[in-house]
């Protein structure tokens, strides 16, 4: 099955550095003046100010590829 995490618009000047080959995780290190964030909650916590971190955004995904599993019968019926 498939699913898929939410998704935001980066600013301009970030799309910028991405487009030029920088990985979003030094560069939000960079403008937050901390360090791993990647590891920690990944840009959506820092463009949230911590109310979404990057497991949350995952999960949301997850489940939505669960649906079908979890509703066999509307997905997997045999014809």
């Amino acid at each position: 099955s498939t699913g898929k995490t939410p998704f935001y618009q980066l600013p301009t000047s970030i799309v910028n550095r991405v487009l030029a080959g920088e990985e979003l995780g030094p560069i939000i290190d960079s403008i937050s003046n901390d360090q791993n964030c990647k590891q920690k909650g990944g840009a959506i916590s820092y463009f949230t100010k911590g109310i979404l971190n990057r497991k949350q955004l995952y999960i949301q995904g997850m489940l939505m590829a669960l649906i079908p599993f979890l509703r066999k019968d509307l997905y997997f019926q045999q014809e």
